[in-house]
C-alpha cells in the first residue's frame, strides 16, 4: 500500500468549504476531513483515446476519386483555300 503525502492546509481548506456547503453543522469536522481525504485519494477515471481513422477507409475514399490527368491539346486541322 502506498502512502500519499497531503498538504494539511489544502485538506483543511477543502474540508472548511465542504462544511460551509453542508450548512455549517456542529460535530462533523472529522466526517468532512475524511470525505476530503477520500476525494483526494480517489483515482481519476481514465479517458478513452480518440478513435483513429481506419487505413482501409482512407484507401477506399481515395480509390473512388478519378485521377486527374493532363491531356495534350488536340491538333487543329488547317483548311486550304
Amino acid at each position: 500500500m502506498s502512502t500519499t503525502n497531503f498538504n494539511e492546509s489544502a485538506v483543511r481548506e477543502a474540508a472548511y468549504f465542504l462544511w460551509l456547503n453542508d450548512g455549517q453543522p456542529q460535530g462533523q469536522d472529522q466526517d468532512h476531513w475524511l470525505q476530503v481525504m477520500e476525494q483526494m485519494t480517489a483515482k481519476p477515471a481514465k479517458k478513452k483515446a480518440a478513435a483513429k481513422p481506419r487505413k482501409a477507409a482512407a484507401k477506399t475514399a481515395t480509390a473512388a476519386k478519378p485521377k486527374a490527368t493532363a491531356r495534350k491539346p488536340a491538333a487543329r486541322k488547317t483548311v486550304k483555300a
